[in-house]
C-alpha cells in the first residue's frame, strides 16, 4: 500500500495528488512545505495533478483502522485519515492533562488512577448525572467529570471566564387514572 502514500510524508494520499515532471508524487501539504521543490530531483512540484491516481483513490474504500476496537465504518480511502483522526469514536483518546503522555481507549480508568479526582481538574460524580454543580475559575482550563456507572469522561472546557453549569434534577412523572 506504500504506493498510495506520499513520497515525502509517507501518509496516505487524500483527494489531491501532485507530481513533478519526473513523476515523483506528493500530497498538497508536502508541496507547500517543500516550497514546491521535489526533494528527489529538485524539479518544481505541485504544478501537475495525477488525475488517474486521484480517480483510483476516490473509488477505493477500506475499513477503519480501529475495526479491532469495534468501528464498523467502511470509509473512502481519501477520507480515512480524517475519519480516524477526528470522527471515529473507537480511536484512542489523549489525556487532556498537561504533561501526560497517555493515549489509549481507557481514559476513564487512566484519569481515575493517575490524576486523583477531587483535585482542581477532575471530579468523580457520585450518584450519576442527576444533579451536580461545577464552577470553573479563570485559571482552570477545564474540568474532567467522571461518571462511574458509565465509565465515561466529560470535559468542561473553560473559555476564560467563570463558568457554572448546573444540571437540573430529573423527576419521574406519574399518571393517575
Amino acid at each position: 500500500m506504500d504506493t498510495l502514500e506520499c513520497d515525502i510524508c509517507y501518509l496516505p494520499f487524500e483527494s489531491q495528488v501532485f507530481s513533478c515532471k519526473n513523476g515523483h508524487a506528493a500530497c498538497a501539504n508536502c508541496c507547500i512545505s517543500m516550497h514546491r521543490k521535489c526533494p528527489s530531483c529538485n524539479e518544481p512540484i505541485g504544478d501537475f495533478r495525477c488525475r488517474a491516481t486521484e480517480k483510483i483513490l476516490a473509488g477505493m474504500t477500506r475499513p477503519c483502522r480501529f475495526k479491532k476496537h469495534g468501528c464498523t465504518e467502511t470509509v473512502r480511502y481519501t477520507e480515512a485519515r480524517a475519519h480516524e483522526e477526528e470522527a471515529c469514536s473507537f480511536a484512542p483518546c489523549r489525556c487532556p492533562f498537561d504533561g501526560c503522555d497517555y493515549r489509549g481507549r481507557l481514559l476513564y480508568g487512566h484519569i481515575l488512577d493517575a490524576h486523583a479526582p477531587g483535585v482542581d481538574a477532575a471530579t468523580l460524580l457520585r450518584g450519576g448525572w442527576l444533579s451536580f454543580s461545577v464552577t470553573l475559575q479563570k485559571s482552570t482550563p477545564f474540568r474532567a467529570l467522571l461518571h462511574p456507572g458509565e465509565k465515561s469522561v466529560f470535559l468542561l472546557l473553560n473559555g476564560g471566564d467563570i463558568l457554572t453549569h448546573t444540571r437540573p434534577r430529573r423527576t419521574r412523572s406519574t399518571t393517575t387514572r
